[in-house]
């Protein structure tokens, strides 16, 4: 667990952050658009799209739809606002 700490994290204040492509910021664990670690992603990533970023506004939910996807997918799951605010007082 300590070398892969060291080799694919980041601190971010304060906090572990998995590393990101500096080219486009995509995780480096992304890979064609799927999670090369999705059995044992981190809480972190368990809990995208819902991050208190993108839910500022509208506007930032919208730009994010046209990088991923799954948000909005019609055959997706539908999370309430009760369970989106569940997921964010899990994770922060």
């Amino acid at each position: 667990m300590k070398n892969f700490k060291k080799k694919h994290t980041k601190n971010v204040r304060g906090k572990v952050s998995l590393l990101d492509n500096f080219k486009n910021y995509d995780c480096v664990f992304l890979k064609d658009k799927k999670c090369l670690i999705y059995e044992v992603r981190p809480k972190q990533c368990k809990n995208f799209p819902f991050w208190k970023s993108n839910l500022t506004d509208k506007k930032s939910w919208e730009n994010l739809k046209r990088e991923c996807p799954g948000i909005d997918d019609e055959n997706g799951k539908f999370f309430s606002s009760d369970e989106i605010q569940n997921i964010l007082d899990k994770t922060f």
